[in-house]
């Protein structure tokens, strides 16, 4: 066997018939996509890849039926618990008897190095913007706690007319909402050494879910919980992932009141391991909210980036989550679920006893 048969030969195999339905698949292609093998044979395989994905997969595939050889070309499948999974796929026609043909596809799961390399460039480019917005940072720090010093000794004034009071109070507003912003962007820039600590995780989320308590009701969220028992702690700071999950918990609620209706964030805790073995704790958000488009999910973690309107957000909040999360040698991702809603998962490395 040669090493270009090799690389493809021991991942997930399928065929299709003719008109695009699967006819086999190999064990190890079951467990990738979680599917029993009744559920998947004579299935076409359009109901299992997501919509912006398929319509570019049809012409290759239309190309080979017609005899044509075609590259090895990426492929995405949605699981049953609705994660996709990636996929590099090399595919070629079998002909079997004068008016029989099928695809036979060999694949190689690229989901985990998908993730990796997506990390890699976030954290690249935070890298880059993080000493960009200390260096500016610290130039605006001074002049806006001048501006809201001055203008609250202005305020001491008692002969301040009613009207000059009012915009007196909006520049010192104004002028300390730009400072939480120039904190954030320090925060952003690691200026903040955590202070780390062994922690139960499903114990700070509950924390961190009662402190939102009252603003959940009322945007009628309902919140569920599933949190794995005996979950293993994790070394870590305290503030900073509770910044984390109250930042993730305050998405997944906004992206349900642009819906228009009442919806649903399901929290889950959960032990998994990495590929190296490594045991990591997980957590997942989940909301029925409107979902992030398939075209910005690759933005989402980019600093200034938001899809909120003017002065909802800054577009800071996930780019700090990803760099909390990365400073504690974890990951954390976004994944589209096939019914347009979103999901966040964070993993964290567990504590060894």
């Amino acid at each position: 066997m040669d090493s270009a048969q090799s690389y493809w030969c021991h991942q997930l195999i399928f065929t299709l018939d003719h008109d695009l339905r699967l006819t086999s698949i190999n064990q190890e292609g079951l467990q990738s996509i979680g599917y029993p093998l009744d559920a998947l044979i004579g299935r076409p395989l359009w109901q299992l890849v997501p919509d912006h994905a398929w319509t570019r997969i049809v012409p290759l595939l239309e190309a080979l039926r017609l005899g044509e050889s075609i590259q090895p070309f990426a492929l995405e499948l949605i699981r049953q618990d609705g994660e996709l999974i990636y996929l590099d796929v090399a595919a070629s026609l079998m002909v079997e008897g004068t008016d029989r043909a099928s695809i036979h596809c060999m694949t190689r799961n690229m989901t985990e190095q998908r993730r990796l390399e997506q990390q890699h460039i976030q954290a690249e480019r935070l890298s880059i913007i993080g000493r960009l917005v200390a260096a500016v940072a610290h130039e605006l720090n001074n002049p806006l706690m001048s501006i809201s010093g001055y203008a609250q000794l202005l305020l001491e004034n008692p002969t301040l007319d009613a009207q000059a009071r009012r915009d007196i109070a909006q520049i010192d507003l104004q002028a300390t909402r730009a400072a939480r912003i120039v904190q954030s962007l320090l925060f952003l820039a690691h200026e903040r050494q955590p202070e780390r600590e062994r922690l139960a995780l499903n114990e700070l989320i509950q924390r961190t879910l009662a402190l939102q308590e009252y603003q959940l009701l009322k945007e009628q969220v309902t919140v569920i919980l599933d949190l794995a028992p005996q979950l293993p702690d994790v070394i870590a700071d305290a503030h900073q992932l509770q910044q984390v999950f109250s930042n993730l918990i305050t998405n997944a609620s906004y992206a349900i009141s642009v819906s228009g209706r009442s919806g649903t964030i399901t929290l889950r805790t959960a032990v998994s391991g990495e590929p190296d073995g490594a045991p990591t704790v997980r957590v997942e958000i989940h909301d029925t909210g409107i979902g992030i488009p398939e075209e910005i999910m690759d933005k989402i973690f980019d600093p200034f980036f938001t899809t909120k309107p003017v002065g909802r957000g800054t577009g800071l909040g996930l780019a700090i989550c990803f760099g909390i999360i990365q400073e504690h040698s974890g990951r954390i991702w976004a994944e589209r679920r096939p019914n347009g809603t979103t999901c966040l998962l964070v993993t964290l490395p567990a504590y060894k006893v």
